[in-house]
This record gives structure tokens, sequence and C-alpha cells, in this order.
């Protein structure tokens, strides 16, 4: 958020962050009811507000200050953006760093430059038929109507076509390192 217009408002320490406090306190700032801005106080992770007018931030930081909840108002254009993540597929441990491969790149980062490796597994499952419907075709079943209505003799086709059983036919497993 380096070029971001405006001020910021942050909480100063993690044990300051009580949703349900600071919704309190957003409502009576923004004259909304709690209910409304409880799911934003919620989301917010500390940055309690952003793009707001200098005085607007302040009064928010001292209200907040009141409420018994530390908190700062600061230019926007001091926060810091995440680095983009990096997908990898696979991750090898060192002493020195983490060595990685994500398709045709592989490389090693050290430890030092490292802010989060955060891994997830997920299951996939493919469901679909496993067999192919059984029975005369459309095209079968025309000709076999045809000569019915000709002859008036019924010609068997074979057995009746049946819906296919709906079965997993694969499964795969996936981890995606972060």
């Amino acid at each position: 958020m380096p070029d971001a217009p405006g001020y910021a408002v942050l909480l100063k320490a993690q044990e300051h962050w009580k949703p349900m406090e600071v919704a309190r306190v957003l409502a009576g700032f923004r004259g909304a009811p709690i209910q409304d801005v409880a799911a934003s106080a919620k989301a917010s992770w500390g940055i309690v507000a952003e793009n707001l007018e200098e005085s607007a931030a302040g009064k928010l930081a001292s209200l907040l200050e009141g409420a018994g909840l530390g908190a700062a108002a600061i230019p926007a254009n001091l926060l810091e953006d995440l680095p983009p993540a990096v997908a990898i597929s696979r991750a090898e441990l060192a002493h020195d760093g983490l060595a990685y491969s994500s398709g045709a790149a592989s490389g090693r980062v050290s430890w030092a430059d490292i802010d989060l490796v955060a891994a997830a597994a997920f299951r996939q499952a493919i469901r679909g038929p496993l067999a192919q419907p059984q029975g005369p075709g459309l095209v079968r079943r025309a000709v076999g109507l045809g000569i019915l209505m000709t002859t008036g003799l019924p010609i068997p086709m074979g057995p009746k076509r049946r819906p296919p059983r709906r079965l997993s036919r694969a499964s795969r497993s996936f981890s995606s390192w972060t």
C-alpha cells in the first residue's frame, strides 16, 4: 500500500485485537449498528481503518485508546505490501536455506530472506461413470421402430439402456508450499 492516500488506524499490539470491542468503537465512530461493522472488525486483524483523513484517523485512534485498545494513526504510505506468494512443488530444508523447485524453475533461498513458509495438502476426487452405457443407441432404436412399423414385427435390439453408476474413478492428493 505504498502509494495509498490518507491515513490508516492500526492496533499497537496483538493483545489489543479484540474484534467485538473494536466493532463497538467502530460502530460509534461510523454511527452504524454494531452488526454492520462486526464482520469488518473481525476481518481487520489489526488494521482497523484505511484511507481516512488525518483528523478522522486521529479521532478513531483516540476512541480506541479510550476503550483500552492501543491504537495509532499513521500515513498509509508507511504500510508495506506483502510480497507475492510463490507456489512451489518441491522443497528441501537445508542448513543455509530452502531449496525449492517449481515447474521448470528451481533455486535456493536463505533463511534470512524467508518471511513465511506455509504448506497445504488437499485431496481431489474425480467423479464420473465407470462403464459406458449399455443397450442400443438412438440410430438402432430408430431402425427398430421403422421395421416394427413396416412389418409389425418387434425386433429385439439387445439389453435396455441403464444409467451408468457414478463412482470415484480416481483420487489424487496434492501438496502446495508457499
